[in-house]
């Protein structure tokens, strides 16, 4: 903190002191709620509203939704590439690339016509 602002705190300091008991404690406020619109960031400020902060949560939700599902379906090609890599025609190895052709075609279900 420097000089101006200490000199500006001990000014605040002074005129609190001579204000009555009821009107003390809503000055009070006012200050800290100066110091804190002075160094919050748009997030925070945002935040304080309900609606904007109903939006920021769905659109939170959407995003952790969307990485689920990109992760389901990077495993499912993961088995699927390393189902490929491995058949050799024998009847449990095509048994495991049909699995795994299956669990990709439902992973992918609506998404690819």
């Amino acid at each position: 903190m420097n000089n101006e602002q200490q000199n500006a705190e001990r000014k605040v300091s002074v005129v609190l002191a001579a204000v009555p008991d009821p009107w003390r404690g809503v000055i009070e406020r006012l200050i800290e709620e100066r110091d804190f619109l002075a160094r919050a960031g748009v997030t925070e400020l945002a935040s304080r509203n309900p609606s904007v902060m109903e939006y920021m949560q769905h659109w939170e939700g959407r995003a952790e939704k969307a990485e689920a599902r990109m992760y389901q379906l990077r495993k499912a090609g993961d088995d699927l590439s390393f189902a490929a890599q491995t058949s050799g025609g024998t009847a449990g190895e095509d048994q495991s690339l049909k699995e795994a052709i299956s669990e990709w075609e439902a992973a992918t279900k609506g998404m690819i016509k």
